[in-house]
This record gives structure tokens, C-alpha cells and sequence, in this order.
């Protein structure tokens, strides 16, 4: 396996960043960003999986993220609520409101609570994002990507996979990025 170290972008990491969500409970992110993030701000990256950053991801996060960094996007790897460095229980690997939209009966109001993400406690610049995007992001991070970074929008409704459910629209693009990524890596 080809590993690519040098990039067009200095890259910074923060191991632990906090995000305190609205209740208090601190979640654990490591971030890999541009440099020059805080004075030319970059688009995200951000994965929220119930698997611990310090763990079972942490060497191809050490590979994967840098790269994108190093490339102009902040890459945020989040522990989820009760795993790993992060604070708080975990009922389930998924919320019911993962549950209910998973089910197609996804909630029909946007939430209006923010989320405050501190890099440094000693930086007074904080960055707020709602839950409906940190949910919108989560339910698809392709189509978060494609939407709000590409500015692209939904294909025609007599698109050709309209017949496809959300798990095999999900398996294909798991495939071809998984296979985009193999390609990439040699």
C-alpha cells in the first residue's frame, strides 16, 4: 500500500476536541484540518460511528484523514455518546429517531438546538452547527457532501433507481467508493 504524506495543505491535529452537546454531555472528536482553516475556512468531513477513535479506525483514520485535510476539508471523527472518550450512555448504536427515518418516516420539523464545537478552550471562535445538519449529515454524508458542499441537487423523480430501497442505494455507493478507495490506495 502506497501512503501519501505530502500534501498542498499543512495539516494540524487536535486528538480530543470537545463538542458539548445541548444537555451537557461532552463528546470526544479527533480532527485533522488545514493549517490555514481558522483564516480560510474549509469544508467538513465529519463521521459519528459507534466505533472509538482511538481504536478499531485509528490507523486508517491516521492514513485517510490527513490526506483529506491536507487536501481542504477539516475531518472530524466523533465518538458517539457513551463510547470511547466521550461522555454520556448509550442506549442503542442507533437513535429511534435514526430508527424511524431508517423505516422512511423520517421527522418532519428541523430541531433549532446548537451544537458548539471547541477546538481549544482557549480560543473564544466557536463554530455552531444545528442537530438538523449534524442529522442530515449523518443520515447520508454523501448526499450532505453533494448538497451543501457540491451544490448539486436531487436527479429527476423518473430516475432509474428510483425502484431502489435505501439499503441497496447505500450498498452500490459503499461499493464504488469502497472500490474508488482501493484504486486510489495504489
Amino acid at each position: 500500500m502506497k501512503i501519501v504524506t505530502d500534501f498542498p495543505r499543512a495539516t494540524v491535529e487536535f486528538p480530543d476536541m470537545g463538542i458539548v452537546m445541548p444537555d451537557g454531555c461532552r463528546l470526544s472528536a479527533r480532527v485533522w484540518m488545514p493549517a490555514d482553516a481558522e483564516a480560510n475556512p474549509v469544508p467538513a468531513i465529519l463521521e459519528h460511528l459507534p466505533y472509538r477513535k482511538r481504536d478499531g479506525t485509528c490507523q486508517h483514520d491516521s492514513y485517510s484523514h490527513p490526506y483529506f485535510a491536507g487536501h481542504g476539508y477539516a475531518c472530524i471523527r466523533v465518538d458517539m455518546r457513551g463510547n470511547g472518550d466521550s461522555e454520556g450512555l448509550m442506549d442503542d448504536e442507533y437513535s429511534e429517531q435514526e430508527w424511524q427515518r431508517a423505516k422512511g418516516d423520517p421527522q418532519k420539523e428541523e430541531a433549532d438546538i446548537n451544537v458548539r464545537i471547541t477546538p481549544d478552550e482557549k480560543l473564544e471562535k466557536r463554530s455552531l452547527f444545528s442537530v438538523s445538519q449534524l442529522e442530515k449529515y449523518a443520515q447520508c454524508a454523501f448526499k450532505y457532501f453533494a448538497e451543501n458542499v457540491l451544490h448539486l441537487s436531487e436527479p429527476p423523480s423518473d430516475s432509474p433507481d428510483e425502484d431502489l430501497s435505501n439499503l441497496e442505494r447505500g450498498n452500490i455507493l459503499h461499493r464504488v467508493l469502497f472500490l474508488f478507495y482501493q484504486e486510489k490506495r495504489k
